[in-house]
């Protein structure tokens, strides 16, 4: 065994400089390792080690990396990767697989239906380590990031280690962060972002709850990010499928309700609908070029959820209500109606073009609301001569409101002819 481990570590040492002969001895050697597994316990661990990363390294090379997944011990060595395995082990085993699975189609369905589900289920049920965790986001990323099946299979029958995944959202390790990203941007454009975020669910408790919090979040940075792009490479569509825009619709409709109903709202809730909120608001900003997610997002009826649900805030007078709540529906209207005449003629029958004026004002709970105002009115009349009209047959009928100095300066407010007009008190 001694010799062994010197003969592996000088081929390491050396690795690139080796032939297919050389490859050959080392395969043999592996052969007697891995195929008879049952005296492991008494083999030196510097052994595998020393092999693992020999693997690792010849699976740089395509040639060598065809040879070494072919080889029948990768079945055996993949289904004992589990509790008895050492950390340092098991990485090592992880990052030759991860190497000789990149790039390679072949290897990537045969490692697959060896390892999928048990072996993930088997690494992350023994509390890996980040390095571990590290490299099988790796290795899964690679497999799935082409292959729509695999990643249909993960998102289903992988329902557990897409759980797993959602658990690590909040981790502080860079590295596993990085990864946790783009696979949920493959998940996203893939149409399964619903499917992740019902992953997160927990019996008994209200949704949306802590993780699915962070998954909303992750989108709504990632369609944040695509929005402020002044180039951007595509259209909206590209990063989020028309199913997915629909669901987090009817996920707004809920905590709206959540609303209607006086319900307190929890930290988590009032958290996912500001969350969602922004989304849209980003959202909403660059489809005027996808009319498959414009004209979704019209049928869906998000406008005339805004308009509803500020209809619903209108008693809450400047200052009082949800922070931000406003502006934000305000936001969502002057950015869907920006050249899309569709949903122009459906805010005017629906009655958002008097809420939106009447918002045409300074309020100190939902900072720069009057402007958002004036643009979604501007949008709406933009090419809509009915719009136009609409608003120019608009008139004050009556005084609801007049501010405490003018009556403390006794100046009177009348409507005379449709204007408003001020009356200086009299003199006596």
């Amino acid at each position: 065994m001694e010799g062994m481990c010197v003969e592996l570590s000088a081929m390491e040492a050396n690795w690139k400089s080796l032939g297919l002969s050389d490859v050959a001895n080392v395969l043999n050697i592996c052969d007697s390792l891995f195929n008879d597994r049952c005296g492991r316990k008494d083999r030196a661990a510097e052994v595998y080690e020393s092999c693992f990363r020999l693997l690792r390294n010849l699976c740089a090379v395509p040639e060598y990396q065809e040879i070494i997944g072919k080889q029948d011990w990768i079945a055996p060595l993949l289904q004992s990767t589990d509790a008895r395995s050492d950390g340092d082990q098991k990485k090592f085993l992880l990052q030759f697989v991860c190497n000789m699975t990149t790039n390679h189609t072949g290897n990537q369905d045969r490692v697959w239906r060896i390892s999928f589900p048990e072996t993930f289920h088997q690494i992350i049920s023994t509390e890996p380590n980040d390095a571990i965790v590290h490299v099988m986001l790796v290795w899964i990323y690679n497999t799935v990031v082409k292959d729509t099946a695999k990643l249909q299979k993960l998102c289903g029958e992988g329902e557990h280690i897409v759980r797993f995944i959602v658990s690590l959202l909040d981790t502080k390790n860079d590295k596993i962060f990085e990864w946790i990203v783009l696979l949920f941007r493959l998940f996203m454009s893939e149409g399964y972002l619903q499917a992740v975020y019902n992953t997160a669910k927990k019996e008994g408790v209200e949704e949306p709850n802590e993780s699915q919090v962070n998954i909303l979040r992750m989108a709504s940075e990632r369609i944040h990010t695509f929005a402020q792009q002044e180039q951007r490479p595509g259209v909206v569509s590209d990063i989020i499928s028309l199913t997915d825009v629909h669901f987090m619709i009817a996920l707004l409709a809920h905590l709206f309700r959540c609303i209607e109903k006086q319900t307190e709202l929890s930290e988590n809730r009032t958290q996912g609908l500001f969350v969602l909120l922004d989304l849209f608001g980003d959202l909403t900003s660059c489809v005027s070029d996808c009319p498959t997610i414009q004209n979704g997002i019209f049928e869906a009826n998000l406008s005339l959820l805004c308009i509803d649900m500020l209809r619903r805030l209108s008693d809450d007078k400047p200052g009082e209500g949800i922070k931000g709540l406003k502006v934000n529906l305000v936001r969502i209207l002057g950015n869907i109606s920006y050249k899309h005449f569709p949903t122009q003629e459906q805010i005017r029958t629906a009655g958002g073009i008097e809420i939106l004026l009447s918002h045409s004002k300074i309020d100190p709970t939902n900072e720069y609301i009057k402007e958002w105002s004036v643009l979604a009115i501007r949008n709406l009349c933009d090419n809509n001569e009915a719009n136009q009209n609409f608003i120019q047959s608009l008139q004050p009928q009556e005084v609801v409101d007049i501010p405490n100095e003018l009556t403390a300066a006794g100046i009177q407010c009348e409507i005379e002819d449709g204007k408003l007009k001020y009356k200086a008190p009299q003199k006596n």
